[in-house]
């Protein structure tokens, strides 16, 4: 037994000393740019910052302000209907290591709806004056999520998103569309569809086209306390 000992230690050590000159297994993240053509409305100012943000099950959305919980959660569920990455919400930005943070505070334009987008490695933080602007802003950070997962040596799924800056806020303040169901009659999913293509692309005013020549465009059934109501214009 006495003899097995030495032998054990050796092996011991070579295998210590094996772990400590590996290099570790790069995340392997490829260098990204911030295409501020890609994104729509173009922003007023973008730039690239270096290093590459990694959004993965790991990640946390943080709100500073209970005014910005519904964004919080808006956020939350597009990043899961485009990566099934549900992320933990949490009230206080206690941390940025790994974190998507929405604060208020000063940005670089005036206006409510003015915001500043800042992505590093360890955070992506959306600040504006108003919950109105930070709403905005998570608007381009959606548009910036990849179509598809980055490979990596992790093991898990991951999403990257090249470092920068952009600071925005629109030129018009009335910025709308029409939605003509007068004539041709829109489901109600579709019509909820239509609102968030607006939402994504920062329009502000949805004006609805009910009625005209052609009558009323609202189903009866859906709604009985109508029944009492022509649904004609004749």
């Amino acid at each position: 037994m006495r003899h097995l000992i030495p032998w054990y230690s050796i092996v011991c050590c070579v295998v210590l000393f094996l772990a400590c000159t590996s290099e570790p297994k790069p995340l392997n993240l490829p260098d990204m740019d911030l295409d501020r053509n890609a994104l729509l409305p173009i922003p007023r100012e973008a730039e690239n910052l270096p290093g590459t943000f990694a959004l993965d099950g790991y990640t946390k959305i943080n709100y500073q302000d209970t005014s910005l919980e519904k964004v919080a959660a808006y956020l939350n569920d597009e990043i899961d209907s485009r990566t099934a990455l549900s992320l933990p919400l949490n009230s206080t930005v206690d941390s940025l290591v790994r974190t998507i943070a929405l604060k208020l505070g000063p940005v670089t334009f005036d206006g409510d709806e003015a915001y500043d987008l800042r992505i590093t490695p360890d955070s992506m933080i959306v600040q504006s004056n108003t919950a109105e602007g930070v709403f905005r802003g998570v608007q381009t950070l959606i548009q910036l999520l990849p179509q598809e997962e980055t490979e990596t040596t992790t093991g898990h799924s991951v999403w990257a998103i090249g470092g920068g800056r952009i600071s925005d806020a629109p030129e018009y303040e009335f910025r709308g569309a029409m939605l003509d169901v007068a004539r041709h009659f829109f489901e109600v999913d579709d019509v909820k569809k239509f609102i968030d293509y607006l939402a994504l692309y920062k329009m502000n005013v949805l004006h609805l086209h009910l009625t005209d020549d052609q009558g009323w465009r609202i189903e009866i059934d859906a709604y009985p306390e109508l029944t009492n109501i022509g649904a004609s214009t004749e």
